[in-house]
């Protein structure tokens, strides 16, 4: 059978958590080497300043030989990440004001990306909100949840906003990742009744996973589309509310 939306989005969670734990493991491999060298290094100092004065062939030769025995025999892991987008887009007939409006109330988004179980804004800063993910697979459910904080829009250009270091958590496998997106909707007038909406959803992702993670982009761009495709229809019958009518 062909995977629901929100299994796919928690296979992507799923990478992103490999990736992160892969970025871990590879900080304390390079922190243990780096210590290790220091050791090496005190050891020297160590054998250099017993050694008596005047002996200056001996001192080399001891540091020398503590400098092979100690030092790592290859270099410390470095590990890079890259930013890969996820989009969709459409054209809407409908002033670009609307559909301007329409994104900006954030509670509305589940109705149009239904791998998106709910968004709550914060009732102390507005500008920040709590995005989850939820599903059954296997008899288990699973949720992954992560805060974002909108960034100063452009009005009717861009919406975009970025995630909240270390607010990610849920249950199973979600409780443990911790994995940086940030997303965009621009937004293009085409005439005076009818506008682009653009959706740019991006993941940091280490180098090393790269290659596998571009397997799965395509795969995201299609849900994206859909996303973008039925905002397009709910916007057009007047099913979604702009953001005016909250005060």
């Amino acid at each position: 059978p062909a995977m629901r939306p929100t299994d796919v989005m928690l296979w992507v969670a799923t990478l992103l958590f490999v990736s992160a734990v892969a970025d871990s493991l590879s900080s304390r491999h390079a922190l243990g080497r780096r210590a290790l060298a220091l050791r090496g290094i005190t050891s020297r100092s160590k054998i250099a300043s017993s050694i008596p004065c005047g002996s200056t062939s001996m001192t080399q030769n001891a540091v020398k030989e503590s400098h092979r025995s100690t030092l790592p025999r290859s270099k410390a892991i470095i590990t890079r990440a890259t930013w890969l987008d996820s989009k969709g887009v459409v054209e809407v007939d409908l002033p670009l004001e609307r559909c301007w409006k329409m994104w900006q109330r954030r509670e509305e988004i589940p109705k149009w990306m239904p791998w998106i179980q709910a968004v709550e804004v914060d009732k102390e800063d507005n500008e920040v909100s709590r995005w989850l993910l939820s599903t059954e697979t296997l008899g288990q459910k699973f949720e992954f949840s992560w805060k974002a904080r909108n960034l100063p829009p452009l009005k009717n250009k861009m919406i975009h906003w970025k995630s909240v270091d270390g607010s990610m958590g849920g249950s199973g496998f979600g409780s443990a990742i911790q994995v940086r997106n940030k997303g965009a909707v621009r937004f293009r007038r085409m005439d005076e009744e009818k506008c682009e909406v653009q959706l740019v959803i991006s993941f940091e992702v280490p180098d090393l996973l790269t290659p596998i993670a571009e397997q799965v982009t395509p795969i995201v761009n299609s849900i994206l589309q859909a996303d973008m495709d039925r905002f397009k229809q709910k916007a057009v019958a007047g099913e979604l509310k702009e953001f005016d009518e909250m005060r």
